[in-house]
């Protein structure tokens, strides 16, 4: 039914609201619980390549886990930080994938364009040898 992917994201979002429960009480489900969903979300940055993973660590960082310290109350201990490093594993996982294919992709385009201008060039100089025997026997 699941994919093992899903299974895992459940199982530890089960694992750390229930560890926000023992820490912080009633706060910490709903603290722990909105934490790792916004964190989840912020993977999506990941997909930007070349700086998708400073900005998911910037934002989760500076303004999310902030935001959640100052509505719930809750103290940032090692289970919020875990929280945002299991997320930022994730999402440099994903960030390593979408940056190697962007520097390919570069690549190919770099080279697509040095294959074409390199083209142009001997087409050129090909154009201009096969004129000049041409006009040196007008020119006779």
């Amino acid at each position: 039914m699941f994919d093992k992917g899903y299974a895992e994201l459940i199982i530890l979002f089960i694992l750390f609201v229930s560890l926000g429960y023992f820490m912080y009480g009633v706060d910490g489900v709903f603290a722990i619980a909105i934490l790792y969903m916004i964190c989840l979300l912020l993977i999506l940055l990941c997909y930007i390549p070349f700086i998708g993973i400073i900005l998911q660590y910037w934002i989760s960082m500076k303004i999310v886990l902030p935001l959640i310290i100052s509505i719930t109350g809750i103290e940032s201990t090692w289970l919020t930080t875990i929280v945002i490093i299991y997320t930022m594993i994730l999402g440099f996982i994903l960030w390593s994938k979408v940056t190697i294919k962007a520097i390919i992709l570069i690549k190919e385009y770099i080279d697509n364009r040095r294959y074409i201008h390199e083209s142009e060039a001997n087409a050129k100089e090909k154009l201009l040898k096969s004129e000049t025997p041409a006009e040196a026997g007008n020119n006779h």
